[in-house]
């Protein structure tokens, strides 16, 4: 009888359940069917849900926004935009791994850049994204596989060795005082110390990136490619990386972190090498009635603005073609060094770049355009300094106050692995007179930046307040073409100081 009586209040109980969930399941229905409805619901519930990986490999999920003003003043306009932070921008991305073995891990690493606007591309014209920047792009996709004793290999798009090997810095500075100079504004069309502003025609729209390396303002440091890159174990204190990828480069690594009696030390040095264009164009230019030179469209925009030799005169046979079009290679390190107990702390950077296609690829283009750029300089090179405090003086968190100074010194303007033209040089110029359209080019430039900031860190929050200042200076050499003559005139053009301030936040998850 109490049997029967069980079963019997279980089956109510159970037909009871099902009532409930069939009545909700048909109030959000909207009229199908209820059971292939919930089905579906919860189908679709688990495709977009964010899990922790499956039963084998971890899934992590992590990111930061990092977004800022940047005011800014070019001698004659004063302005503001909101923009993206490019010293380290936007980011949100996925990250796991798994254990093969007690020895072996094999892990991925997936990552999106995000932007509202470039800071290192904002101009006098444009304050949000500009021509060739994306609100997206891809930062890393790339898998792994370790050996606790034999070390990393990567495969993907990811960092090169020596990718930061120029921006080594105990504090928290990098936030916003890194060497990468550019980051604050390096898309601002110069000045010159006459008012004229280089953006609009007949002018070339030159730039602060331009009298800069077109590699990045701290040469010698790498960035991220699609690449194959070891990592070894750390050996007191070392750690060695190398990476190859298409098409074509190699670099290598090495750096050390220690500490002794309370001062903490990290540093490292690095080379890279480029043998290899990203494109092969002959495009025939017709001079005095000749069919002449193909020195446009070589481009080589992904292999550090190397100089591209790839191309070839069709009439007289003169030019370089081939498979070793870009040759240059680049040396870069940076030390820092903190004074744990009292936060004082220094970090310095230097590198240089030096590209055996240059010269040539001047001197044939000078040949092209009637103008003789024989002592063309083809070596950029830079260093940088910044020295300031680290400590907990409010308690919310470290405060970082620092100040820089970063000198550059760059060779022959290029611009997508080619010379880069100046075009219509005219009017308002010291020397007052039209050249034609291959008659200019920049043979070398030197920009000078100083500048002071601070960064308090809210530990609560994972975030960082940043706000920064500085001053850039610069001049550059000009060759022009006057008239029929086949020597040029050389002109030191000084260039209008540029001043910003950078203030915003960046808050991780």
């Amino acid at each position: 009888m109490i049997g029967g009586l069980i079963k019997t209040t279980s089956r109510f109980a159970i037909a009871a359940a099902a009532s409930v969930i069939a009545t909700s399941a048909m109030a959000a229905d909207l009229g199908g069917n209820c059971c292939a409805d919930l089905e579906e619901r919860v189908a679709e519930l688990e495709a977009t849900a964010a899990r922790k990986g499956n039963r084998r490999v971890s899934l992590t999920v992590y990111g930061q926004v990092n977004e800022g003003i940047l005011w800014w003043d070019d001698g004659e306009e004063t302005n503001a935009y909101v923009v993206t932070n490019e010293n380290s921008r936007t980011r949100f991305g996925f990250r796991g791994d798994a254990t093969i073995s007690p020895e072996w891990k094999a892990g991925y690493l997936l990552e999106i850049g995000v932007r509202i606007a470039n800071s290192a591309n904002v101009n006098q014209f444009a304050d949000d994204l500009v021509g060739g920047t994306s609100s997206l792009d891809l930062r890393h996709s790339a898998w792994w596989i370790e050996s606790n004793r034999l070390g990393r290999v990567w495969v993907g798009h990811t960092s090169m060795a020596t990718d930061g090997i120029t921006e080594i810095n105990l504090s928290n500075a990098a936030q916003i005082g890194a060497p990468d100079v550019n980051n604050w504004g390096g898309g601002m069309f110069l000045r010159l110390s006459n008012g004229t502003l280089l953006a609009v025609a007949p002018f070339a729209g030159l730039q602060w990136n331009d009298i800069l390396s077109q590699a990045n303002a701290n040469v010698g440091d790498g960035d991220r490619r699609n690449l194959v890159r070891y990592v070894s174990p750390t050996f007191s204190g070392f750690t060695f990386s190398a990476s190859w990828g298409e098409d074509d480069f190699w670099d290598a690594a090495l750096r050390y972190a220690n500490e002794w009696n309370g001062i903490r030390v990290a540093a490292g040095i690095g080379y890279q090498q480029w043998t290899d264009g990203d494109a092969t164009a002959v495009l025939p230019t017709d001079i005095f009635g000749i069919t002449g030179f193909a020195v446009t469209g070589t481009g080589s925009n992904n292999d550090r603005g190397c100089a591209d030799l790839d191309f070839v005169d069709p009439v007289f046979g003169i030019g370089v073609t081939g498979d070793s079009d870009v040759d240059c290679w680049a040396v870069g390190m940076s030390a820092s060094a903190m004074h744990v107990p009292t936060g004082l702390y220094i970090a310095g950077a230097y590198g240089f770049l030096k590209d055996e296609n240059r010269r040539e690829l001047f001197a044939l283009r000078a040949l092209e355009g009637n103008l003789l750029l024989p002592d063309v300089d083809d070596r950029d090179e830079f260093w940088y300094v910044q020295a300031g405090i680290e400590k907990n003086f409010f308690g919310l968190g470290n405060t970082t106050i620092y100040g820089e100074y970063f000198q550059a010194d760059t060779g022959g303007g290029l611009a997508g692995g080619n010379v880069n033209d100046l075009g219509f040089l005219a009017g308002t110029l010291p020397l007052g007179a039209n050249f034609d359209t291959f008659g200019a080019a920049i043979r070398s430039s030197q920009v000078t930046v100083w500048g002071f900031g601070i960064v308090q860190t809210i530990d609560a929050a994972a975030m960082d307040l940043y706000a920064g200042y500085r001053n850039y200076s610069g001049d550059f050499d000009a060759v022009v073409n006057v008239g029929a003559s086949p020597f040029g005139t050389r002109l030191n053009l000084d260039v209008e100081d540029y001043q910003a301030v950078f203030t915003g936040g960046i808050i991780r998850f």
